[in-house]
């Protein structure tokens, strides 16, 4: 999954759900600073230019969240 921590693969699995920085920082408890700051991470570890890609990416490597319901 090249090189993604822990907390890097719970981020990408809830932007496969199309989670804002805002809601994703909310249910894990973090800022929305700190969440882009994964985002960026996952984009430079993946390759991904952006959230979109790197979603599928999360698909494609079996890290995407299931969805719940909300």
């Amino acid at each position: 999954m090249q090189g993604l921590t822990p907390r890097e693969r719970e981020v990408i699995a809830l932007v496969s759900l199309g989670r804002t920085n805002k809601e994703i920082a909310s249910e894990l408890l973090i800022s929305a600073r700190t969440v882009h700051r994964h985002v960026d991470g996952i984009l430079r570890k993946t390759g991904c230019g952006n959230r979109t890609e790197a979603a599928r990416y999360a698909l494609e490597h079996g890290i995407a969240a299931a969805p719940a319901n909300r």
